[in-house]
């Protein structure tokens, strides 16, 4: 009998890498980051299982889930729940409500799908969801890896360079070059986005002033 977590694993990378390869379609700039994620998605094997370690953001999930099984990206919405359950949640240990202000950390996770904490390693890349609760600011920051987020459900503004926010809809491709600065304002729902990074994935996002 086929383990659960793999075909719903399977599930996942067939409806992210179908997404991935209409948005190289739709913009062949995108592809030195969307073409190394699309390689990893099509081969597609439950190598490990990570800790199931929960965070308080954790319960956000279901409402955010169920908005987003009514949107643009519903079938990969559908397919995250049913691997969700065998994966951890985490946070970026340069974080903290010190930072970021008191009870900011409560609303705020991330999920490897894969990546270094997901079911399957994927050299150079990582592909998860992230969690941002309703009224956060995820202040300017940057990182070595090429990004690209999709927006599944919730409402955000989106800064890049120091740049104006913009609201983005689900459904929206977010890219950002590496190290190239940028932010997120969360209105009133939850934001859920995939993400993709490519390049040095192992080394955590931080502020930048």
């Amino acid at each position: 009998m086929l383990d659960p977590i793999a075909a719903g694993f399977g599930a996942l990378c067939a409806a992210v890498g179908s997404h991935y390869r209409a948005e190289r379609a739709r913009d062949p700039a995108l592809a030195p980051t969307l073409d190394p994620l699309i390689e990893v998605l099509g081969r597609p094997r439950v190598e490990r299982r990570p800790e199931r370690v929960l965070k308080p953001a954790r319960a956000l999930l279901p409402a955010a889930l169920a908005a987003a099984e009514r949107g643009p990206l519903a079938d990969i919405a559908r397919a995250f729940a049913l691997v969700e359950p065998a994966l951890g949640w985490t946070q970026n240990p340069n974080y903290a409500d010190a930072k970021l202000g008191q009870g900011y950390m409560a609303g705020y996770a991330y999920s490897d799908f894969v990546g270094p904490r997901g079911l399957m390693a994927g050299k150079g890349v990582a592909m998860g969801v992230l969690i941002l609760g309703p009224r956060r600011l995820y202040p300017d920051h940057n990182h070595p890896a090429a990004e690209i987020y999709h927006v599944l459900s919730g409402t955000a503004e989106w800064s890049r360079d120091g740049k104006a926010f913009a609201p983005k809809a689900p459904g929206t491709a977010i890219h950002h070059a590496p190290w190239v600065r940028h932010a997120m304002r969360i209105g009133e729902d939850t934001l859920l986005a995939l993400y993709g990074w490519v390049g040095e994935v192992a080394v955590a996002a931080d502020l930048v002033s």
